[in-house]
């Protein structure tokens, strides 16, 4: 064999072996696309429920920027994504007592996943000066220094729990009130301290300063049928009936009820 035969050889077996670099490369090329088209259908799927979660969501970077934002957020901030994506930092969103303990938050977050809690609660401020009660729930973003964070308003929640809280302490004020007001109203009755208007529409009971208010509470808790209502003074108090003989019914029921 020689030397040009030697040449054919080599160049027939060099543009096989090319041809087959060529077929591994298209078959790369193809995987590739399948691939990209995955990650094109999964990022089209998890952005349609980032932006379809029923909550303010947002993606937060290392340096605290909201890189991301959706519909929801929107509407609880006031701002909209063209203002807060890439320009707006999450601290602008809260009240500096809140951001104290959510910068400490942010940065363990990023130490380790599991150093700051997952919920709490904390208050922000929308676009108009607002300040809303809400609950945060904020997670790491797996492979990366970013953190997702959610936002649900709960002020009418707290304003519900508040007026519960003052409802139950004013109950127990009241009931204290009244048993203070049930021995000062023996003690009058006994001392036989009241005066009575057979002419008017009232029974008026004269009594120390400051227990007319606590007496008013006893009587109105009593439900006469005669009463239409009390007024309470600093030392007086009247107790509106429905006609003039009905105090004598009042003042027996009282005696009765205290003596």
């Amino acid at each position: 064999m020689n030397d040009e035969e030697k040449s054919k050889e080599q160049l027939i077996r060099e543009l096989k072996e090319m041809q087959q670099l060529v077929a591994q490369l298209e078959a790369s090329i193809n995987q590739c696309q399948v691939l990209k088209d995955e990650m094109q259908k999964t990022e089209e799927m998890y952005r349609t429920i980032f932006e379809n979660t029923g909550s303010s969501t947002s993606i937060i970077e290392e340096d605290t920027t909201i890189s991301m934002v959706n519909a929801e957020h929107e509407k609880i901030t006031g701002y909209s994504k063209e203002e807060v994506e890439g320009k707006m930092k999450w601290p602008q969103l809260f009240t500096p007592e809140s951001v104290s303990k959510m910068l400490t938050y942010h940065q363990l977050r990023r130490i380790s996943p599991n150093a700051a809690p997952r919920n709490y609660e904390a208050q922000l401020v929308d676009k108009n000066g607002n300040v809303k009660d809400v609950l945060m729930t904020v997670a790491m973003i797996p492979g990366t220094k970013k953190s997702l964070a959610s936002i649900m308003d709960i002020t009418e929640q707290k304003k519900a729990e508040k007026l519960l809280q003052q409802t139950q302490c004013k109950g127990e004020n009241y009931e204290q009130e009244k048993q203070q007001a049930e021995l000062q109203l023996r003690e009058l009755l006994n001392n036989k301290v009241f005066l009575l208007s057979d002419k008017s529409a009232f029974l008026t009971i004269k009594t120390a300063p400051g227990y007319a208010h606590a007496l008013a509470l006893v009587i109105e808790s009593m439900h006469f049928p005669e009463v239409l209502g009390t007024i309470a003074g600093n030392d007086l108090l009247l107790i509106i009936t429905k006609e003039p003989d009905a105090n004598a019914t009042i003042l027996n029921t009282l005696k009765a009820n205290f003596n």
